[in-house]
């Protein structure tokens, strides 16, 4: 399964970022299932 990777800020703070990624991390099965539901 693919990484979780932060390609650009645009203005979050640290600890905004670190959040978003842990939330990125924990559903990213998810998000690519729906990811591949919808471009496939």
């Amino acid at each position: 399964m693919p990484e979780v990777h932060l390609a650009r800020n645009d203005g979050f703070n640290a600890k905004v970022l670190k959040e978003l990624l842990e939330v990125a991390e924990l559903h990213r099965a998810q998000f690519l299932e729906a990811w591949n539901d919808y471009f496939s």
